[in-house]
């Protein structure tokens, strides 16, 4: 009785006191989307309207989320990672207004899974894509399943790519020109021998030469590519010399952070293609090898050579990390699932899951994964 009086008292209270809409939603970008949608829209008719219109007119990114297992192995839940909150895998359509996700951890994979994934397949291709592969080389089974359902899904748009020779080794039995095949790949992380030449990248041909291959084909908008090298083992006379013979001109930056190796520094010309190779220490033991024209734009080289060096994989936007093994698969992960069944019931809880995400049930499914909004919109739009 004395809740009912309360929550009386409140409408009647919030009738008498008039808050202008604008207000109202400059309130609302400083509460959390569960605040919002379990508490505020609950207070009023009004203010469940406007609780709708604060969400729909504003971008969103997803948190730090980990698929896991579920503790009595049966099937898949997701984590998130800063809050603890377990959550079941959405079914619903992935809300219009979610734009990005700061990083997706594949502990675990299952029919439900890949169909998750699928969903959210547009975030992959709306913006560039970062991917670390921890899977053990000798999980067969995990390597099937990264080839025919995962690496699809991020191919077109993977921007960055960090991996250990023997992963390159294994992707490069789904293509062995797998690198050059991503056309939007400008960065690679390896964990491995330096390229080796001459670069090829046919089934005949080493890792390591498909990767000077990679290194050594220009990206259409001109950017430098990056190879990350965390230690040294030697190939710098391979480098060089493919340089002095080089008959085309390519640009690209190579950064060491070797520990305890004296490197000595060097610069190169080749007139042939108008560039320069210089091979110079930056700050403490990061080094870069910098191929480039001679008479480059200072401006932009200096910005670049600088993102090389402040490069953080695990700081990118947009990572995805799969780390499953043979053990961390569910059931029939590889069988085809029954699609009929699939979109019969989404069709019947579409309607009801987009509005639970919009408004009084938005903590719950996608809403509990959400960070922050990312850009506000006009209202208008």
């Amino acid at each position: 009785m004395s809740d009912n009086t309360n929550k009386s008292e409140q409408q009647q209270q919030m009738k008498e006191i008039f808050i202008c809409a604008d207000v109202w939603l400059g309130i609302f970008d400083f509460l959390s989307p569960v605040e919002l949608g379990q508490k505020m829209a609950l207070i009023s008719d009004r203010l469940d309207v406007l609780v709708d219109v604060h969400f729909k007119s504003r971008e969103w990114s997803l948190g730090l989320m980990e698929i896991c297992r579920l503790d009595d192995g049966t099937d898949a839940e997701i984590v998130n990672v800063r809050s603890g909150e377990v959550l079941p895998i959405p079914q619903g359509p992935l809300p219009i207004n979610v734009i990005g996700f700061e990083e997706i951890k594949i502990s675990y994979v299952d029919p439900t899974v890949i169909e998750f994934l699928q969903r959210i397949r547009r975030l992959f291709d709306s913006s560039g894509t970062t991917v670390w592969i921890a899977t053990l080389n000798n999980q067969s089974r995990s390597w099937e399943i990264i080839r025919q359902k995962l690496w699809p899904l991020v191919n077109d748009n993977i921007c960055h790519l960090s991996l250990e020779s023997s992963h390159l080794n294994r992707l490069r039995q789904f293509s062995p020109a797998i690198l050059c095949n991503c056309a939007n790949l400008r960065s690679i992380d390896f964990h491995g021998l330096l390229p080796e030449f001459p670069a090829e990248d046919n089934v005949g041909a080493s890792s390591a030469q498909a990767l000077a291959k990679w290194l050594l084909t220009p990206r259409g908008d001109g950017l430098p590519k990056t190879l990350c090298c965390g230690f040294y083992r030697g190939g710098m006379k391979g480098l060089k010399r493919s340089f002095v013979n080089a008959s085309e001109p390519v640009n690209f930056i190579i950064k060491f952070s070797p520990k305890h190796v004296y490197f000595v520094p060097f610069e190169l010309k080749n007139n042939l293609t108008g560039e320069r190779l210089i091979f110079r220490r930056f700050s403490g033991d990061k080094w870069l090898l910098v191929r480039c024209p001679i008479g480059r734009e200072e401006d932009k080289w200096t910005k670049w050579e600088k993102e090389a060096i402040e490069l953080q994989w695990s700081s990118q936007w947009n990572f995805i990390s799969i780390c499953f093994n043979d053990s961390d698969i569910g059931d029939c992960a590889q069988s085809k699932p029954n699609m009929d069944v699939v979109k019969t019931y989404m069709n019947r809880n579409s309607t009801n899951m987009c509005r639970g995400i919009c408004q009084k049930n938005f903590g719950r499914r996608w809403g509990s994964l959400y960070k922050y909004n990312v850009r506000p919109t006009s209202l208008e739009a």
